[in-house]
């Protein structure tokens, strides 16, 4: 695996990681999708890619 493909995959794999974190959290998961704007189906659309 090159470097950049390496680090793609970390940064995938960490981005994987937050999010789960996040939609862990009952309370954290609403502040996160009011903050950001995004919605929850956005979300679940660019996971699925």
């Amino acid at each position: 695996m090159t470097n950049a493909a390496s680090m793609r995959e970390e940064a995938e794999t960490l981005a994987v990681r937050a999010l789960g974190f996040v939609a862990g959290d009952p309370e954290l998961l609403p502040r996160f999708l009011a903050i950001t704007g995004i919605e929850a189906r956005s979300i679940r659309h660019a996971a699925a890619e």
